[in-house]
């Protein structure tokens, strides 16, 4: 395997110094927590990316990306992780993700090339379409609303019995930032996180006994127990 090419948008001229404004783009999403999809675009074009805090994906502006808020955390999307445990959060990512010595791979680097591949099937499958698209109906619209929620940014975990098929379980986590310990309690439903042994609470029949043992887990760590952004619907 290669290590991760720098890619351009296909509407870029491949210059020198767009080379080395998507170098510097790549660099700041990798520091940052996202994984981009599509080539660099340039500094205020749409730019489709992976949130690695929350799952969710969409179109941000580098532009605003590169810079931090007025709190001191890198910019993120609406629906994202709570204000309070974003810095948190993304420090705790960070603590997964190796550092790599040149021309090696890391688990990060990988990943985005399979997003990258991913995203270019896409873009060739929706070339070869031929005939105007259908446009769908008010049923249709409807429907699809009902089925996806009116935010699909914001990951909503709807509590209730527990059916055959439920997996909820809650994460205890460390890592660190500023150079200070920080513990994390997430609440994980049906989501295909990998959890370790070593910080893996307990698996639960349902969301209320979940939520009452990640804010038992969660006393005295100053953070309040939060949802994976990847968690699904109860089935």
């Amino acid at each position: 395997m290669s290590t991760l090419v720098i890619r351009l948008a296909d509407n870029l001229p491949d210059t020198d110094r767009n080379r080395q404004a998507a170098e510097t783009a790549y660099e700041r999403l990798a520091a940052t927590g996202w994984t981009p999809i599509g080539g660099y675009p340039g500094s205020d074009v749409h730019w489709e990316v992976e949130c690695n805090l929350c799952g969710w994906t969409g179109n941000m502006f580098y532009s605003h990306m590169r810079r931090d808020d007025r709190h001191g955390h890198p910019k993120r999307h609406r629906g994202c992780v709570a204000l309070a445990t974003r810095g948190e959060a993304l420090a705790a990512w960070l603590q997964t993700q190796p550092t790599a010595e040149p021309g090696e791979e890391t688990p990060a680097t990988v990943r985005a090339e399979r997003v990258a591949a991913e995203g270019e099937a896409r873009a060739a499958h929706v070339e070869v379409e031929t005939g105007p698209p259908k446009t769908p109906g008010p049923r249709a619209k409807r429907a699809a609303s009902e089925s996806a929620g009116t935010d699909r940014s914001t990951p909503r975990v709807p509590a209730g019995p527990k059916a055959a098929g439920n997996r909820i379980r809650v994460q205890k986590r460390t890592g660190r930032t500023g150079g200070q310990p920080v513990t994390v309690t997430v609440i994980h439903v049906n989501c295909a996180c990998r959890i370790g042994a070593a910080t893996l609470v307990g698996e639960f029949a349902d969301v209320p006994a979940a939520d009452r043992a990640a804010g038992k887990a969660a006393r005295g760590t100053g953070q309040p127990p939060a949802h994976c952004g990847k968690s699904a619907a109860l089935v």
